[in-house]
C-alpha cells in the first residue's frame, strides 16, 4: 500500500510539475508577444515622425521648385537642388524607417482585421522602398511623391492606432 501511495504521490507531483512547466511557458509566450508589440509600436511611432520630416522637405522642395519655374536665377536654381539632395537624404531614413516597421509587422500575430490593415500597408511599403520616388523628385515630379507620403503616413498611422487598441 505504501508503493501505492509513493507512485499515486509521484504521478501528482509529475502532472503539477507539466502543468507549472506549460504555465510558465505560455508567460514567457505572452511576454514575448507583449515585448515585441511594444518594440512594433515604437518602430511604427519612428516610421511615422520619419514620413512626416521627410513631408516637411518635400513641401520646401515643391516651393523651391515653383519659383525656379518662374524664371528663377542660378542661385535659386542652386538652392533648390540642395534642397533635392536633402529631401533624398530624409527619404533614405524615412524608406529605412518604413523597412524596419515593414519586417516587424510580418513577424508579430495580429488579429484578422489588423493583419488586412498590415497586408495593404507591406503592400505598400514593397513599392515605397523602390527608386521610384527618388526618380519622381529627380523629375520634379514633386506632387506625386507628396501624395504617396500622404498615403503613407495615414497607413502606418492608423496602423500603430490599431496596436494601441490590441494592449
Amino acid at each position: 500500500m505504501y508503493l501505492n501511495s509513493s507512485y499515486i504521490i509521484k504521478n501528482i507531483l509529475n502532472i503539477w510539475t507539466n502543468k507549472y512547466e506549460k504555465h510558465e511557458d505560455d508567460i514567457m509566450n505572452e511576454e514575448i508577444r507583449i515585448r515585441k508589440m511594444k518594440e512594433l509600436s515604437v518602430t511604427g511611432r519612428d516610421t511615422l515622425e520619419s514620413l512626416k520630416q521627410a513631408k516637411i522637405k518635400l513641401d520646401s522642395v515643391k516651393s523651391w521648385i515653383t519659383i525656379d519655374g518662374f524664371g528663377g536665377s542660378l542661385l535659386i536654381s542652386i538652392v533648390k537642388n540642395t534642397k533635392i539632395k536633402e529631401t533624398l537624404l530624409i527619404l533614405e531614413e524615412a524608406k529605412k524607417h518604413v523597412c524596419k516597421f515593414q519586417l516587424q509587422l510580418k513577424t508579430i500575430e495580429l488579429p484578422k482585421d489588423a493583419k488586412n490593415d498590415v497586408g495593404v500597408f507591406v503592400s505598400f511599403a514593397t513599392f515605397f522602398l523602390d527608386d521610384t520616388l527618388e526618380n519622381h523628385l529627380i523629375k520634379e515630379n514633386v506632387s506625386d511623391v507628396i501624395e504617396q507620403l500622404d498615403d503613407a503616413i495615414e497607413m502606418v498611422d492608423h496602423i500603430c492606432k490599431e496596436l494601441l487598441k490590441i494592449f
